[in-house]
């Protein structure tokens, strides 16, 4: 799990899926919080299992990720409706990583989306995850060789800093840190 994702919003969501942990439609009808118990999608009584592999849309969804995946990637990767819920096992390939990473955070949107009530939007889906994995693969870069080169080049601290900045309105706490850190060593 702590390698899927930097982000406490997917390890949380990965979390509560692999435990089984979610309240649907179903808890809050048995406690009186909400009136309907079916799917907002399309319309079958909803409960866990529902939610992510009974529902054509849930089931929909993922697939169109996978074949984007497999478009992008060059590549194809067969994989059951298990592995599409909770991950396919690696030892450290990256290509597999990023697969995981793609997979959570369609369920992720679909979930978030599904509790809203919102149709799911394939675009802004794939804008969403794009850059997703941009933020992934700049979190997971060393940040004292950069500040090394950056020392050297001042117009690299430039696009740094910038970067920063835009992803401190997405990850705070996180970035933020690491912003300091940057600024820091590059006055020091």
């Amino acid at each position: 799990m702590q390698s899927i994702s930097k982000q406490s919003k997917l390890k949380e969501f990965f979390y509560k899926l692999a435990h089984r942990i979610f309240i649907t439609k179903k808890e809050l009808h048995l406690y009186e919080i909400e009136d309907n118990k079916s799917c907002h999608y399309c319309g079958d009584e909803i409960s866990l299992l529902h939610s992510f592999l009974g529902c054509h849309i849930a089931t929909d969804f993922p697939q169109n990720v996978l074949c984007w995946f497999y478009e992008k990637e060059n590549s194809s990767i067969t994989i059951n409706s298990e592995e599409i819920l909770f991950g396919v096992a690696t030892d450290n390939d990256n290509r597999i990583k990023k697969l995981n990473f793609c997979l959570l955070s369609a369920e992720f949107y679909f979930h978030f989306q599904k509790i809203n009530q919102r149709a799911c939007n394939w675009n802004v889906f794939l804008r969403k995850l794009n850059f997703m994995l941009k933020v992934e693969s700049f979190a997971s870069l060393n940040f004292s060789s950069i500040v090394s080169q950056s020392k050297q080049n001042k117009q690299t601290f430039h696009i740094i800093s910038i970067l920063l900045r835009k992803l401190n309105r997405i990850y705070p706490v996180e970035i933020s840190c690491s912003y300091v850190i940057v600024l820091y060593l590059f006055v020091a």
